[in-house]
């Protein structure tokens, strides 16, 4: 993951936030084609969804533009979108994380065969359920339906996830 850069102490002065909307708008006509009032922050990052703009050279991610302009403040390393949508940046929306607490709030991959995140199917026709936590691996054991695995894991999950378990 590249490293953000620092959000610039005077970008308060073009842009403005709604916590409320979540939305960042250009305070004032800059430069040539962006006038008062419109979306400062449009363009999708396509690898991960976030929005992001450009300003005084630099690239800039729009929720770590709206935190820095809400808390006055740089924001954290890492930034979770609590409902898992890259686009919704209302404050209510961001929380401050580390790399291993945002990962547990992932949706369930593309890949996922099961249907259920954690829950993956053997040779043998049982379901297996593994889930991580605090760098260790932990196997939750192997069910005869992908209901009873789920069951457990989903129980797991919120135990040692915590606030930012997400069951897919």
């Amino acid at each position: 993951m590249k490293k953000a850069l620092p959000i610039p102490e005077d970008i308060g002065d073009y842009i403005s936030y709604d916590p409320e909307t979540g939305e960042l708008t250009w305070k004032r006509d800059h430069g040539k084609k962006v006038k008062q009032g419109q979306a400062a922050f449009l363009t999708s990052n396509l690898k991960t969804g976030h929005l992001r703009g450009f300003f005084k050279g630099g690239i800039y991610l729009a929720h770590r533009v709206a935190w820095f302009l809400h808390y006055g403040e740089q924001p954290p390393p890492v930034l979770d979108h609590i409902n898992n949508t890259s686009t919704d940046n209302r404050i209510v929306n961001l929380r401050a994380a580390c790399k291993a607490t945002n990962k547990r709030n992932e949706r369930i991959r593309k890949d996922n065969t099961s249907g259920v995140k954690g829950v993956s199917q053997t040779p043998y026709g049982t379901w297996q359920a593994r889930i991580s936590a605090n760098k260790k691996a932990y196997h939750l054991g192997s069910f005869g339906s992908l209901e009873e695995a789920a069951t457990v894991l989903h129980a797991a999950r919120t135990e040692l996830h915590g606030d930012f378990h997400n069951h897919g």
